[in-house]
């Protein structure tokens, strides 16, 4: 081979290898911008009560002090097990509609919504571009979470932040594990209690938020469980309202895994 065909071609791949490495450093920089972002959300708006999530309440029936006590059933009080402070939240962004927690894993997030299903796609909480983007909420959907399906949408982040460990539900032990999310909002708690999860395409019946009746909404209900590739145990009804979480697959980007639950209010 020539000297010059040599150097060039010697040229040719450094300059390669160059912009390789610069498009990682850049992508890392773009992470690390994200966690940072939302670690100090976390730090400054987000904190751990000191109270059991499940904590007994005492009634009216009770015994006093030096009574034997009564047989009477004391009920359960389910709270969240992380507060999140609203208002300072709010003042930094008017778009947070609530705050998704999920017990040792990567979710414990703000949720956003706009006025269409793009802006954050590739924006932080705060305004910045990124393409981590933040956790969003249809913009079809109420604000409050009262709609029968109210849906979530997240990146599957490769440092498995954002939603970038959800498909980790395609696994029954994972489920096991984690089967309940938290998703706390300025009006009212909910625990949502997972009961579907499966891979769809992005314009099934799956992202459907308007049933013509309750019977439409049941069907839909079935549908999801039949489709779920864990088993569950929690029941809903056409009477509940649930949660349904998006992102891409690893495997192929056009579809979607989803991971569906029943909202129950708690405190």
């Amino acid at each position: 081979m020539k000297r010059p065909v040599k150097i060039i071609l010697f040229t040719f791949f450094a300059v390669v290898f160059l912009m390789c490495a610069l498009k990682l450093v850049f992508v890392m920089q773009e992470y690390k911008e994200g966690v940072d972002v939302y670690e100090e959300l976390n730090l400054n708006y987000v904190s751990t009560p000191d109270v059991s999530p499940e904590t007994e309440v005492p009634t009216a029936d009770s015994p006093s002090v030096g009574e034997d006590p009564a047989p009477a059933e004391t009920p359960v009080v389910i709270s969240a097990p992380v507060t999140v402070d609203f208002d300072s939240l709010l003042s930094i962004n008017p778009d947070v509609v609530g705050w998704l927690y999920c017990e040792n894993t990567e979710i414990n997030l703000p949720v956003a919504q706009a006025d269409d299903n793009f802006y954050y796609l590739n924006r932080l909480i705060n305004g910045a571009y990124n393409s981590s983007g933040t956790l969003f909420l249809d913009y079809r959907v109420p604000s409050d979470f009262s709609g029968k399906n109210s849906i979530i949408y997240g990146h599957n982040m490769k440092n498995k932040t954002m939603f970038g460990n959800l498909d980790a539900y395609m696994e029954q032990s994972y489920y096991d594990e984690h089967p309940v999310m938290y998703l706390l909002t300025p009006e009212q708690n909910y625990m949502v209690e997972l009961f579907s999860g499966y891979e769809t395409d992005p314009y099934s019946a799956t992202f459907t938020f308007e049933f013509e009746n309750a019977d439409s909404f049941a069907r839909h209900l079935e549908e999801a469980k039949a489709m779920s590739v864990f088993q569950s145990d929690v029941e809903v009804t056409p009477e509940d309202s649930i949660l349904t979480l998006s992102t891409c697959t690893d495997n192929n980007s056009y579809m979607r895994f989803v991971l569906i639950g029943r909202l129950v209010p708690i405190e």
